[in-house]
């Protein structure tokens, strides 16, 4: 499933990990906050795709809000996470370059990581906060992609959501394996 890779990138947030995130609870202050400050009427009723149209209207102080909120959250979220151990022990095993690509926040999912004792095996870690936008886009793939030097063929992004994972690994031109495919 590997062979070939130079390089697997790794979702965060319920594939290396659980979060004890209240994503409703996310989801309701970023209602509010995009409604004091913007005026907008979006729903968060899907926080990924919710965040792209909102940043893509009102920029990057959209984004920063977005970031802040998200931030406290998932900060609280880590505190109780929940070790997807075969993942943890894959990224152990794998004789690969590794990164993450998040759409949590960059120091959030590091503190995870580094939680877990694996924060060192991964040569990189792009969280929502590094790029302008975040999963199902493909920038922070192709962020990835260039730092680390590989070409989207010799690479393969596992995650839980096809919908924003697999949707973002697609559109870079990268393979995607579901982590529920992998145990």
């Amino acid at each position: 499933m590997f062979d070939g890779k130079e390089l697997v990138i790794f979702d965060f947030d319920d594939t290396i990990a659980h979060l004890d995130v209240d994503w409703d609870a996310v989801a309701e202050e970023l209602v509010r906050e995009a409604r004091t400050r913007f005026g907008s009427s979006e729903s968060f009723e899907d926080i990924p795709l919710s965040s792209l149209r909102i940043c893509d209207a009102f920029g990057e102080e959209a984004r920063l809000m977005i970031i802040d909120v998200m931030r406290r959250h998932e900060r609280a979220g880590i505190e109780n996470m929940t070790p997807l151990l075969p993942v943890v022990e894959l990224v152990r095993t794998l004789r690969t370059k590794k990164a993450v690509v998040s759409g949590n926040v960059t120091e959030n999912v590091e503190e995870g990581l580094r939680r877990l004792g694996i924060l060192d095996l991964f040569d990189l870690v792009v969280g929502r906060d590094r790029v302008k936008r975040s999963k199902p886009d493909p920038e922070s793939i192709n962020f990835v992609l260039d730092v680390l030097g590989v070409d989207p063929e010799k690479a393969v992004m596992v995650g839980n959501s096809d919908r924003t994972d697999g949707a973002s690994a697609r559109a870079a031109g990268v393979d995607y394996l579901d982590v529920r495919e992998l145990f």
